[in-house]
């Protein structure tokens, strides 16, 4: 979902930042074959909308500062003539073109102030929020779980799924076949398995899912690749010590150190990384992540380091930025109110249609 961080005055450029999947659709580079690789786009909607959405720009950045927020990893280079800048750290986003300047912000760096660390008893040791998508890699989790029962027959584990709009749901599904052919009925009264209907959307609030965190004692993901993770940011804001994979690629790791988080080298250790996590953390952490990564902290200084992009670009700024509420949610995509969402059964605000790019140009 584009979304205007400053609108344009006669005297000052604004600034516009589409996601990630907006711009490789349109893009014709290896962005736009891996996203059609993964979302099934037809070829003709990409060449439909190829020629007016970079001609539109062309002319949009002679009022705009044209910026891509990168929401997953991406090891090759990005170029491109239009944008000046991209939203995304070096270890998410490695090779960019030289001309284009970097903001070291991504989604995760505005967590809610909801959540926040709450005094609440602790009902599950093992918590995590993911997905129901292959790199995720439950498999090697509920391998885990199993191990971590006999090890620890009293650990309390919570596993959060949202589903995904467009795949089949239900008791038939791969994932819930397996949780209940892997857990007996005795190891199943240790596990909360919370698998939300596709039709819900996030399927809890804000409010509820910062409970949840505050419910538990460690956060754990076990991806092998991730953008620039909004759970763990989530967690880390709530109070939890992180534990995630050693070789994880991508840019969730930046939190993360000996203070916050255990790693585990390979996924059949990762049980001994939980009980290393709860001895060394046995009332939450000590440092307070959330300076960093929380929306009343990084705001501000948001707005400097974009100060310092129009210097660079010997452009003057008033200091005055237009869309800062919920930057978690509107700069992937995940914000879906707004006029250009036109299918309100798709499970993003992108902009992928003609129609819809119309709408957003009318907004303007």
């Amino acid at each position: 979902m584009v979304h205007v961080l400053k609108k344009a005055t006669k005297n000052h450029k604004g600034l516009l930042v589409f996601t990630h999947k907006e711009w490789g659709y349109f893009s014709g580079n290896k962005l736009t074959k891996r996203l059609k690789r993964e979302n099934r786009l037809p070829k003709g909607l990409v060449n439909e909308l190829r020629q007016p959405f970079s001609d539109t720009l062309k002319n949009l950045s002679k009022q705009y500062l044209i910026g891509v927020h990168f929401g997953f990893y991406y090891p090759h280079q990005f170029n491109s003539q239009i944008a000046s800048f991209v939203m995304s750290r070096e270890s998410n986003l490695p090779n960019i073109a030289a001309h284009i300047k970097r903001l070291e912000f991504n989604s995760r760096d505005f967590v809610p102030v909801i959540f926040s660390r709450q005094d609440t008893p602790k009902k599950w040791d093992i918590m995590t929020v993911a997905r129901d998508v292959k790199f995720k890699k439950f498999p090697q989790l509920f391998a885990a779980t199993k191990k971590m029962l006999r090890q620890r027959p009293e650990t309390k584990f919570l596993f959060v799924v949202p589903s995904q709009r467009g795949v089949k749901w239900g008791v038939e599904r791969g994932l819930v076949k397996e949780f209940y052919g892997l857990f007996s009925r005795e190891e199943q009264k240790n596990i909360t398995f919370l698998y939300l209907h596709p039709d819900l959307e996030w399927g809890l609030s804000q409010a509820d899912l910062a409970w949840l965190y505050n419910q538990s004692r460690v956060f754990t993901l076990f991806s092998s690749k991730e953008g620039e993770s909004r759970v763990i940011s989530e967690a880390l804001c709530c109070g939890l010590p992180v534990v995630v994979y050693d070789k994880l690629l991508g840019g969730s790791k930046d939190l993360l150190d000996e203070e916050t988080s255990v790693f585990f080298p390979e996924y059949d250790q990762a049980h001994e990384a939980w009980l290393t996590a709860l001895k060394r953390f046995p009332a939450g952490l000590k440092t307070q992540p959330e300076m960093i990564t929380r929306e009343d902290y990084s705001i501000d200084r948001m707005a400097s380091a974009i100060s310092d992009l129009y210097a660079q670009l010997d452009l003057p700024f008033d200091g005055q930025l237009d869309g800062t509420a919920d930057l978690d949610r509107h700069l992937p995509a995940h914000h879906y109110d707004v006029p250009w969402r036109l299918d309100t059964s798709a499970p993003t605000a992108d902009i992928l249609s003609k129609k819809q790019f119309q709408v957003f140009l009318d907004t303007l």
